[in-house]
């Protein structure tokens, strides 16, 4: 696409005003396209006021040139260095197109957001289906847009920009959880590597919804999963709107999960890596789009991944996961919630086993169930935290034996197969790192459902997610409400 038909196109995008500075040296003002259609020539948008204008000496008059050295891009390739890489042969042309320096770091500023594209083929290979592939900049995602274009497949990377990057030191020690400016290098990088397009699309303002629903949880007392929202709205739901845009018929992810074909339609199953097993979080797709989502690494273990990174010169080939909520890289989730629901603290009675005070709490927002470090109250024995009630603002502790509940009530319930008409047999999953435990699943009205375990399972946690599986099948899941101490008598 010539500069002249981006102007045109530009010029029809009914969005927030901005200014877009095209290669050739021109600027203009423009409305946000979030979803921005481009090919075949690089673009730099900068998001910004009225009066934030970028001096037209900071806009490069010609095409870019691989001497118009990337800093990010250089960035990656010294910490590939720094982790005992060798050059290899990519799985990709090599990138050579990118922008000045001055121009990147000019719009890594608060103000400004960045879009960047790097066109060119796909190894000569005849494209089968166009895939456009979510990277992180961490390994999985590499290796899936990898796997994809060695298949044939025409890949778009896209990498999502959430307004809540660690800072470089942060990024470095990958204590945050993804999407850092360290992290859309990697991931452009790659897409360099592999010769295909890439983008950094702005959801900033559709994640701030991600976090408000975060502290919102906590201050209501229960312990909410972002992952899992993040996976619901943004991965997979604005990534389709995206393939729709772009006439694309299938989205990616680097997520360990299989799609399979089962008699009533696609079905989401466990992968071969199961320690890395992530099912768990993508119990929210919904069913009518989930037949054109693809897993690449769904037979891949890590190591297998880890290996085929190095083999295929890619820079993030030992990254470490990531392990943090992403937007609260220090796990100070109090911090945040005090931050935006100030109000959320208000000291109350913290109760006993029986029911009596034994201390005060400066707030329910910096508890959740089963927690045992941090209580500031001695017992005399181990304590926990075994119930939160935000209605009362009380708190209470109890020995480790008081955790265990026979069952639970789960609504917002999603269903990845058809939902059962009758009680039946499944294994429910309560967190990520539970193993899924045997369990008679009842449907309820208003989409709940109530799970009863055949043994009583330890903390299970108000807001978060519980998953039912029939074997490796994923049936569907929901949000847990509550626990029961014993079986209801009601439906």
């Amino acid at each position: 696409m010539r500069p002249d038909d981006i102007r045109a196109h530009l010029r029809e995008q009914p969005f927030e005003p901005f200014r877009v500075y095209l290669s050739d040296g021109s600027a203009y003002k423009v409305r946000q396209p979030e979803l921005m259609l481009v090919t075949r020539t690089e673009v730099i948008i900068g998001l910004g006021g009225e009066d934030d204008e970028l001096p037209e000496s900071k806009v490069s008059a010609t095409p870019f040139t691989s001497q118009e050295s990337n800093r990010s891009v250089g960035n990656a390739q010294d910490r590939s260095r720094a982790r005992g890489n060798k050059e290899s042969p990519s799985c990709g042309r090599p990138y050579t197109r990118s922008p000045p320096p001055d121009v990147v770091d000019r719009f890594r500023s608060p103000s400004y957001d960045v879009l960047l594209k790097a066109g060119g083929s796909i190894r000569g290979m005849s494209s089968r289906e166009k895939v456009v592939v979510a990277m992180s900049g961490g390994v999985d995602s590499s290796v899936a847009a990898c796997l994809l274009a060695e298949q044939g497949h025409e890949v778009i990377g896209l990498f999502m920009r959430i307004g809540s990057q660690a800072t470089d030191d942060a990024a470095e020690d990958r204590r945050q959880g993804c999407c850092s400016a360290a992290d859309a290098a990697d991931a452009r990088f790659v897409a360099g590597r592999l010769g295909i397009p890439f983008y950094a699309l702005n959801f900033t303002r559709q994640f701030d919804r991600i976090i408000e629903y975060f502290v919102d949880e906590y201050a209501r007392g229960r312990t909410p999963n972002p992952c899992v929202r993040c996976n619901d709205q943004l991965k997979f739901g604005r990534l389709l709107d995206y393939a729709d845009l772009t006439g694309t018929r299938y989205v990616a992810t680097g997520h360990y999960a299989r799609r399979e074909t089962a008699p009533d339609g696609p079905a989401l199953t466990r992968p071969a890596d199961r320690q890395k097993d992530q099912t768990y979080f993508l119990f929210g797709l919904r069913r009518e789009v989930f037949g054109r989502v693809l897993f690449p690494l769904a037979d891949l273990t890590k190591r297998q991944v880890r290996e085929y990174a190095r083999s295929h010169g890619l820079p993030n080939a030992d990254k470490p996961d990531s392990v943090e909520i992403c937007f609260v890289p220090d796990r100070d989730y109090a911090r945040l919630v005090r931050q935006r629901r100030p109000e959320a603290f208000r000291a109350g009675p913290v109760l006993g086993e029986d029911g009596l005070p034994v201390g005060t709490h400066a707030g329910l927002a910096g508890y959740t169930i089963g927690q045992r470090r941090g209580l500031g109250i001695a017992l005399g024995q181990p304590a926990y935290v075994t119930h939160i009630d935000a209605g009362t603002n009380t708190l209470t502790l109890g020995r480790r034996v008081a955790l265990a509940k026979p069952g639970l009530l789960a609504d917002g319930v999603n269903w990845l197969a058809p939902p059962p008409a009758t009680s039946r047999r499944v294994q429910a999953k309560i967190r990520y790192t539970h193993r899924p435990a045997a369990s008679t699943l009842t449907v309820l009205d208003g989409g709940q459902v109530r799970v009863l375990f055949d043994e009583p399972q330890l903390a299970i946690t108000p807001g978060q997610a519980v998953v039912l599986y029939d074997g490796d099948r994923v049936l569907g899941g929901g949000w847990i409400r509550e626990s029961f101490d014993t079986q209801p008598t009601y439906d």
